[in-house]
């Protein structure tokens, strides 16, 4: 009787008493998975998206996408209290979706004109990265349950520098690089879409406020604006503004109230702890509106505004996010919002400019950042030279 095997436990019991490396199993297995499936969806929508301009997958990809990063710092948490988990595998999955997210920004920036090829690129890096995985802990990229086998795990035990490490990395290491790479991505766009005219660092955002003149004394300021920022850079800039000067401001109106939500950059002011431009700006000198009419823009371009304006007034969600990229993949859709919203406004001003030149010798033109490369290029072939350069402070971090 003393050398007889103990009867086996019943089935329940062996369930509550599994090592706890088969619920990591489980649980590690549904993530790899969600982050598989994530990927799959993203090819498949900016493949559809590149090639027909349909966007059928667009909503089943959000779905998929937004639980990643939550998912990820919990992975990341896992990684960090248990020692045997596969560091590579696991810390990758868990920090893919903020710097791809990071990398994308300036990808998007160099390549603009093939925004749609670049994210089907990135979503196939995705996938590879998921199938490299898959691979590394069952030796096949041929899915197969569970996709994180028991036996990948290592025996080894919790350790507090280990703990520490990972912490350091996930708390320090991770978030300074992703600022550092959001800034760098956002000062590469901002640069290269003004030209110049604005500038981010460390310390704030920045403008470049140009000075123009042509061989009979007219001279043209262009003062690239935002429509937040410091108050003291509004009330300063419309106080250097000469009392004699004619000062031709942007803001495009709506007469025929085709617009239902207007915009409103209150919530953005009150978040960043700034100040809208359209409440504190009161330049000196005459001010003549010199925009165009909401009316004049292309009926395309107008169904997509109002569903860009839908985030003023319901914030940022999966239906809001939705409307607006399905809005915006028609195909050549940027072509056509730079004729309406950046040329035809620009051409528009010139005309009012060169009929109000003759009233005064200083014309100034506080419009958007982005209107500036095309308006500096179009008054210096009209015979004005660029004489002057000032820098000024729009927001302070």
């Amino acid at each position: 009787m003393l050398n007889s095997v103990p009867p086996p436990l019943p089935a329940s019991l062996q369930e509550i008493t599994a090592p706890p490396s088969t619920w990591l199993s489980t649980l590690l297995s549904l993530v790899l998975g969600l982050f598989t499936f994530s990927a799959v969806l993203a090819v498949l929508d900016d493949l559809t998206i590149a090639t027909v301009g349909k966007q059928y997958f667009t909503v089943f990809r959000v779905l998929a996408f937004l639980p990643l990063l939550p998912v990820g710092m919990v992975v990341f948490l896992i990684v960090a209290f248990q020692p045997g988990i596969p560091k590579r595998v696991f810390m990758t999955v868990a920090l893919f979706v903020p710097f791809a997210t990071v990398a994308s920004f300036s990808l998007y920036t160099v390549f603009y004109p093939h925004v749609a090829w670049v994210s089907l690129f990135i979503s196939w890096v995705q996938l590879l990265t998921a199938l490299l995985c898959i691979r590394t802990l069952r030796g096949s990229m041929l899915p197969k349950w569970p996709l994180v086998p028991a036996t990948s795990f290592h025996e080894k035990p919790f350790r507090f520098l280990h703990l520490a490490g990972v912490m350091i990395i996930g708390i320090i290491a991770v978030p300074a690089t992703l600022v550092m790479g959001t800034l760098f991505a956002g000062k590469l766009a901002v640069r290269q879409f003004t030209d110049g005219f604005v500038d981010v660092s460390f310390s704030g955002v920045s403008t470049e406020v140009r000075d123009y003149v042509r061989d009979d004394g007219k001279k043209v300021t262009l003062v690239p604006m935002a429509h937040v920022g410091d108050s003291k850079f509004y009330e300063e800039l419309g106080a250097s503004f000469p009392a004699d000067s004619i000062v031709l401001m942007e803001g495009v109106s709506d007469r025929q109230k085709l617009l239902e939500t207007p915009a409103n950059y209150g919530k953005l002011a009150a978040l960043i702890g700034a100040a809208e431009q359209q409440k504190v700006f009161k330049p000196q000198g005459t001010v003549i509106n010199a925009d165009v009419d909401v009316s004049e823009f292309s009926p395309e371009i107008l169904a997509l505004l109002k569903k860009a304006l839908l985030i003023h007034t319901k914030g940022i969600t999966p239906e809001t996010i939705s409307s607006l990229l399905e809005a915006s993949s028609s195909p050549g859709i940027e072509q056509r919002l730079n004729d309406d919203l950046i040329i035809k406004r620009n051409r528009h001003l010139l005309q009012v400019m060169n009929e109000r030149l003759p009233e005064t010798r200083h014309i100034i033109i506080p419009w958007g950042a982005g209107h500036m490369p095309d308006i500096a290029k179009q008054i210096q072939g009209s015979g004005f030279r660029e004489v002057s350069k000032e820098k000024r402070i729009v927001y302070q971090f």
